[in-house]
């Protein structure tokens, strides 16, 4: 194994939004034998370096549900997919008028409207993952301003509502719309995503991108070994030659693994990249 494609929330992280001081240690130990360890996941490039800010030694992220990839060195984006600016507005606002929680990421960042706090701590997501994600939300007053002007390229768009039954209208509103994605990345939140946009395409971007700008380093699928649990890690595992399920992941993404680990709150990912690293030395 060259490369270790890893999803936080559900996979690497706990139920508390938080790693392990075992996962953390592993982490690093992994690094420190050249193995590349890329993080892939929902959030913005900011809350995953916030999380991993004790993990030293990676190279780049793949952020926004494989809408971005940013190198860590610089804080550089290097690739993002963005939503055509009216279909973006025109999104976002039919989901925020119906009372709805509404976030966008842009670039390495996660926008929120200002004063929309409540209504997503009133959504019946998990109060311990409301207060992670808020700790990097930027809180805009004029978030619908910024999107139709066209200030902020929109990378993904994550909706949860009060209401499950306007969710579901909302989810068929979206069906008219050929070029996007909806996928659930946990019960209570749905990320809107650009079909060419996924965590699988990124990856692919990203070894393709290293393979031709370093000299002494090749990555093939061979050498990719991806962990996930819900919806959007579905084609990175599939990508991976490797693609491994943690215990609480949703079924249909354990149909589709190679292999089936331990939980996130066991330690699963950490426990497997250990024993590959005891392989190797």
């Amino acid at each position: 194994m060259k490369l270790l494609a890893i999803d936080l929330d559900g996979t690497l992280l706990r139920t508390d939004c938080r790693i392990s001081d075992y996962s953390r240690n592993v982490l690093n130990k992994a690094l420190k034998h050249d193995i590349m360890i890329i993080p892939a996941s929902g959030r913005c490039f900011r809350s995953v370096m916030k999380l991993l800010s004790e993990v030293e030694g990676l190279s780049y992220v793949i952020g926004s549900g494989g809408s971005t990839i940013t190198s860590v060195k610089g804080k550089k984006l290097i690739h993002q997919d963005a939503f055509p600016p009216k279909l973006a507005s025109e999104i976002f606002h039919h989901i925020f008028q119906k009372n709805n929680f509404v976030s966008i990421n842009s670039g390495n960042d996660a926008y929120i409207q200002r004063g929309s706090e409540d209504v997503m701590y009133s959504c019946g997501m998990d109060k311990i993952l409301c207060d992670n994600l808020m700790e990097t939300y930027v809180r805009l007053y004029y978030l619908d301003r910024s999107i139709y002007r066209e200030i902020l390229p929109v990378n993904k768009i994550c909706i949860a509502s009060i209401d499950p039954e306007e969710l579901s209208r909302c989810l068929e509103w979206l069906n008219q719309f050929n070029e996007v994605v909806c996928n659930y990345s946990t019960k209570d939140i749905v990320e809107i995503s650009l079909k060419k946009s996924s965590k699988g395409n990124a990856l692919d971007l990203l070894c393709n991108s290293i393979n031709d700008n370093f000299d002494n380093q090749v990555i093939s699928k061979e050498d990719i070994i991806a962990i996930g649990d819900s919806m959007i890690d579905i084609d990175m595992i599939q990508y991976a030659h490797l693609g491994i399920a943690v215990d609480n992941a949703m079924e249909e993404v354990k149909k589709v693994a190679d292999r089936i680990i331990a939980s996130n709150d066991e330690d699963g990912p950490a426990h497997l990249i250990e024993t590959i690293i005891n392989k190797i030395v």
